[in-house]
């Protein structure tokens, strides 16, 4: 039990980085920086957005007792919908627009996040996929 343990550990620090790196490369860098403490991943204000932050602590989820793929579309589903609330909120208009929506497609390569249309193709805002291999998964 305790090599599963430490397992799960070493997949969810993997995660918590491959999350900040996907982060950085939706987040408007302006007006946000991306930083991770252990496991915990941050989007920050700057500028005259100083003071607001968002924080995700995958590993909370990851550590759960169900299959890889249910845990990994909890994961990145609700992420994704709280960094777009939070986003627009800050912002004080839709991110990154209009009935863009927060989407997620886990397969069993690959993770694969946007916002826009219902399909990859209509997003506005996509990150690069995360391979599996990537996390240990």
């Amino acid at each position: 039990m305790l090599k599963c343990t430490e397992a799960r550990d070493d997949e969810a620090s993997r995660l918590a980085v491959a999350i900040s790196e996907r982060l950085r490369e939706v987040v408007p860098s302006a007006e946000f920086d991306v930083r991770i403490e252990g496991r915990t991943v941050g989007v920050v204000g700057v500028g005259k957005w100083r003071g607001n932050t968002w924080r995700t602590r995958p590993v909370a989820i990851w550590l759960l007792p169900l299959s890889a793929t249910r845990r990994l579309r909890m994961i990145f589903e609700s992420q994704g919908k709280e960094l777009q609330e939070f986003l627009s909120r800050v912002r004080g208009q839709p991110w990154p627009s209009v009935d863009a929506e927060s989407h997620v497609l886990v397969t069993d390569q690959a993770i694969h996040i946007w916002w826009g249309g219902a399909d990859e193709s209509d997003a506005v805002v996509r990150s690069q996929p995360i391979s599996r291999q990537e996390l240990g998964i």
